[in-house]
């Protein structure tokens, strides 16, 4: 090797070794600071009582562990930052700008996720609250028995009343909830029809309420 090539190799190694070291040192910091955010991610959502875990001996576990999927999401979004930092360190710009482009978008539109996300999880558990105390009372005061009783039916005694009830009761939360939770996302390609869709549905209920009513009081 001549002096020439000699010399280039110390330059070459003097200015890029540090950062391919810094570059490896940043990826393998982005890997185990992933592997946490996918543990904390799935920890926090398996205590969540909607989406835990049954790992009893007569329990049956979910078909989909929801966070295991969440974790994951949050363990690649980490290696990507990871992997963007490492780049801008290595100076590959023609890599780097358009990641970088798409992590900016990404983080601006993550605030609306996580708001609709956050109000349809709020309205999902409200919902459910609200379903669980009108089967609760319908089943307490027995309103099945006072109906045939009073011989306005002849359903069979049971939880059908009190849980038929308590999904209508459901539904007219939800509903509500999942349009605010869409409109928060402001996609309008699929905010505007699943919007106009969920309108329809509400605008509809009443109106099945009141045929339903009708055909009771006159039978």
């Amino acid at each position: 090797m001549t002096p020439e090539n000699t010399q280039a190799l110390m330059s070459w190694l003097t200015l890029w070794a540090p950062r391919i070291a810094l570059a490896l040192l940043i990826l393998i910091v982005a890997h185990f600071a992933a592997k946490a955010v996918k543990w904390a991610i799935a920890k926090g959502i398996d205590r969540l009582p909607f989406f835990s875990r049954r790992d009893g001996p007569t329990s049956v576990k979910p078909t989909v562990d929801v966070g295991e999927r969440v974790g994951e999401v949050g363990y690649w979004l980490v290696w990507l930052l990871g992997l963007i930092a490492a780049l801008n360190v290595l100076e590959l710009n023609a890599v780097v700008a358009p990641l970088n482009a798409m992590v900016a978008g990404f983080l601006a539109y993550l605030p609306a996720v996580v708001g609709a996300a956050l109000i349809f999880f709020i309205g999902f558990v409200l919902a459910t609250i609200v379903r669980r105390m009108v089967e609760a009372t319908v089943e307490a005061v027995e309103l099945d028995r006072r109906l045939i009783d009073a011989g306005l039916t002849h359903t069979p005694r049971g939880p059908g009343l009190a849980r038929l009830l308590g999904i209508l009761t459901f539904t007219l939360i939800i509903i509500p909830v999942a349009i605010a939770a869409l409109d928060v996302l402001n996609i309008s390609a699929i905010s505007d029809p699943a919007t106009a869709m969920l309108n329809n549905i509400l605008m509809t209920i009443p109106r099945v309420i009141g045929a339903a009513l009708i055909i009771f009081i006159a039978y």
